[in-house]
């Protein structure tokens, strides 16, 4: 060599197939072993060594069960028939060469009354492994489309897919319905306080209506075209018409007249064409399958989908009639209510909720009504200065405020003060702030809906 050492010896076992890149837990698994193996043979083959010149001789390469492939072979295969013990096949983590005992017994009665009917299947439609190579999808003694029990397993197939895409898209649907429903629930655990104290009865709860009260426009296909539908029986009539296209004498493909040669490159050519017939055919059948569901598919989801519009319409009813309810109640509580934030704000409507706040580096109240937010805070001045007192501040649902939005103070010292609500003009700009004392998050649920219903019912909720 360039350097003057000399060349390499090269291994004994240059028959190993292990690489460097197999490095996987069940390759090194394996490898050991098979190292292992090699280590018992050649400590069995140095014991039955009686000349210790031979022995060093064995350890320095040149054991005659390792000098070619077949010898190693067969020191392989006589030391494992003489020294390894049968183990259950059926179980994980065993060794390399499992065999099978009595524990795979059960396994095998099972398995073999399947394997019965499987081959005798096979055999009488020409279909074992002998004759694998000859025949043709649809040619005789076949049957010249696909049978009812692969049908039956299509059609399982796609409903099953059919029922699970059901079940993704109700979901999102009934997400829909429990975010509106626990929404009115915050208003009616809110108000419930207020109700009482204007002495007058909350609006009774809507009635729910259960899905299978809604017409289901759909009738199923198997019933009007027994046993699979219509769309289905056109698929097999078309893969019965290809298959018979493919078996006329003058067809240069699919012809069961001519002379076959099961090794020959026509041969190939025929099982090739065969085996994309074939897949036509079931793809043509599952198509057919697929459509019939999607309809049944997309007639369950409009029902649900009108029970999940009646059932926000009747959250969202309930909760307008709650709030204007209380905004024209004439009870003497509300109208006393009423006259002291006429007295404050000089604003004189049915107080719906009151929070105490921190606005304005300032301990007040929020008062909500149906058209009006409005922040009583303690006015300080300045030392020395009077002007102790009361301060108004009052936005208008409908021209004022925009939207509410909350920020997360995290690095607050105020505990549970630390979410403060904004109240946002059009233009995304903050005209105020506070922070609610508790339940900023239901407050602030509360107030979207108010803003909302004064928007949208101006007729019903006017100044």
């Amino acid at each position: 060599s360039p350097g003057g050492k000399s060349p390499r010896k090269q291994s004994p076992h240059r028959f190993s197939m292990h690489h460097e890149e197999d490095t996987t837990p069940q390759s090194c698994r394996h490898l050991q072993e098979s190292c292992a193996l090699v280590q018992r043979i050649e400590i069995e083959a140095t014991n039955a060594t009686s000349s210790s010149r031979r022995a060093i001789k064995f350890r320095s390469g040149q054991s005659p069960s390792m000098t070619d492939r077949d010898a190693m072979s067969a020191a392989f295969s006589k030391h494992l028939q003489r020294t390894y013990k049968a183990c259950p096949s059926v179980k994980d983590k065993n060794i390399t060469l499992p065999a099978l005992n009595s524990d795979d017994w059960q396994l095998l009665k099972d398995s073999s009354v399947w394997s019965d009917a499987v081959w005798e299947e096979l055999d009488s439609r020409c279909l074992s492994f002998s004759s694998l190579a000859t025949t043709r999808f649809g040619a005789f003694p076949c049957l010249p489309t696909l049978d009812v029990h692969f049908c039956s397993q299509i059609r399982r197939y796609s409903r099953e897919t059919m029922i699970t895409q059901l079940l993704n898209y109700a979901t999102q649907l009934e997400e829909y319905a429990r975010d509106a429903e626990y929404a009115c629930a915050n208003v009616i655990a809110l108000l419930k306080k207020t109700y009482v104290q204007y002495g007058v009865d909350p609006p009774p709860l809507p009635s729910p209506i259960p899905l299978t009260s809604y017409p289901l426009e759909y009738a199923a296909p198997q019933a009007i075209c027994p046993p699979w539908g219509l769309q289905v029986m056109e698929a097999l009539n078309n893969v019965q018409a290809w298959v018979d296209e493919g078996q006329k004498p003058d067809s240069k493909r699919f012809s069961t007249n001519q002379e076959f040669n099961p090794f020959g490159e026509e041969s190939r050519a025929m099982v090739v064409d065969s085996t994309q017939l074939a897949i036509r055919s079931v793809s043509a059948v599952v198509q057919a399958f697929q459509k019939q569901d999607d309809e049944e598919k997309n007639s369950r989801l409009e029902r649900k989908n009108n029970q999940v519009m009646d059932r926000l319409a009747f959250m969202k009813k309930h909760q307008m009639v709650s709030i204007q309810l209380l905004d024209t109640c004439t009870s003497d509580m509300a109208q006393l209510a009423a006259d002291e934030l006429k007295s404050k704000s000089k604003i004189r409507e049915v107080p719906l909720l009151k929070w105490n706040v921190v606005a304005r580096n300032s301990t007040g109240t929020c008062i909500v009504t149906a058209r009006h937010i409005i922040f009583i805070t303690q006015n300080i001045p300045l030392l020395g200065s009077m002007g102790f007192g009361q301060k108004c501040t009052k936005f208008n649902f409908k021209h004022d405020i925009d939207s509410f939005e909350i920020q997360e103070n995290t690095t607050g010292i105020l505990g549970v003060l630390s979410i403060s609500i904004q109240l946002m003009d059009t233009d995304g700009r903050e005209i105020f702030s506070f922070r609610p004392s508790t339940g900023g998050l239901r407050l602030k649920n509360f107030l979207d809906i108010v803003l909302g219903i004064a928007r949208e019912n101006q007729s019903i909720l006017s100044s």
